[in-house]
């Protein structure tokens, strides 16, 4: 009898691990197609976005043509929309019709050579006028030829007895579009990370540092007295919170902020600054984080019914 109930106990044993490879099997199975349909959604989805990407940039561009020639004013660059995430199209969306005279003021930092994937191309068309802020010299000259209603600083932005000086690593242009990324030399950013994989060659150099206020004192001398910034955008991989401590808030109070945030929300220095001073989170589009100041509610419900509705890019930022 031992031998039998061995022997039955083994057939069991074999039938119910051949019905365990089955279902794995038909498990891996459902779980590869809802990969591929979810890859194929994926698809669909950056395509969706894409489009609608397009159409916004195109009726921001008409709507500031029309705008300009409501008011009787020629643009002062060609009438484009050149940013990555339709940040330009937010930005005039939520303020082009609302600053005195439609004659805003802006602070982009982090701005390349002013015009590939520029964030305030679009608002200096309207006749905006601004700051750039670039640390890489050869950028920073291509600026000034780029966007002559522009002030242009060529250094990174510090806080107040901070560095005079930071070194930063320059990476080669490439096919992968690596040229246009640099980091703070020994700073594990996301273009470090990106730069290492890609196994890029690098330069290292040298650059001063300012503070935003003493940038937008600059630029006050230059453009005319700023009361007020309206926009501001902080694009510097990962030293947003730093660049906020070099600006008096409260003095200058920009209305809508905008801060590339590459670690989707985990890092809070940046963010804590600016809602220790009173701004609201106003939505994401793409990797940046929207900030309202308190004393613009209308400009905050805006903001935050347009990233509601128009959030393909955060599908495709953040993953389904």
């Amino acid at each position: 009898m031992t031998d039998v109930a061995g022997m039955v106990f083994d057939g069991v044993l074999a039938t119910a691990l051949v019905a365990f490879a089955v279902v794995a099997t038909r498990a891996v199975r459902r779980t590869t197609k809802q990969r591929d349909r979810l890859e194929r959604l994926r698809a669909r989805v950056g395509w969706l976005e894409g489009q609608s990407l397009q159409l916004r940039k195109r009726a921001a561009e008409a709507d500031v043509r029309a705008f300009l020639a409501r008011v009787g004013r020629e643009p002062s660059l060609d009438v484009r929309a050149l940013s990555q995430y339709g940040e330009d199209t937010l930005l005039w969306t939520l303020l082009g019709h609302r600053v005195a005279d439609g004659r805003g003021v802006f602070i982009e930092a982090g701005a390349f050579d002013g015009k590939q994937i520029s964030v305030t191309w679009l608002l200096e068309a309207a006749g905006w006028r601004g700051l750039l802020v670039e640390p890489i010299p050869e950028r920073a000259e291509a600026c000034r030829g780029n966007r002559p209603g522009s002030h242009v600083v060529a250094a990174a932005l510090g806080a107040p007895g901070g560095p005079s000086q930071l070194e930063f690593s320059v990476f080669g242009d490439s096919e992968d579009g690596l040229g246009v990324l640099s980091s703070v030399k020994g700073v594990d950013g996301v273009s470090a990370e990106i730069a290492a994989r890609a196994n890029a060659k690098t330069e290292t150099i040298r650059v001063p540092v300012v503070t935003l206020d003493a940038a937008l004192e600059q630029a006050s001398d230059e453009l005319g007295a700023i009361e007020r910034v309206d926009a501001m955008v902080l694009d510097v991989e990962g030293f947003e919170a730093t660049a906020l401590r070099g600006l008096d808030i409260a003095r200058w109070r920009p209305r809508v902020v905008l801060l590339e945030d590459n670690t989707m929300g985990r890092e809070r220095d940046a963010a804590g600054i600016l809602e220790s001073a009173g701004y609201q989170d106003g939505g994401w589009l793409g990797v940046n984080r929207i900030y309202v100041a308190d004393d613009q509610p209308e400009t905050l419900s805006l903001a935050r019914a347009w990233t509601t509705a128009l959030d393909w890019s955060n599908f495709i930022v953040r993953g389904l």
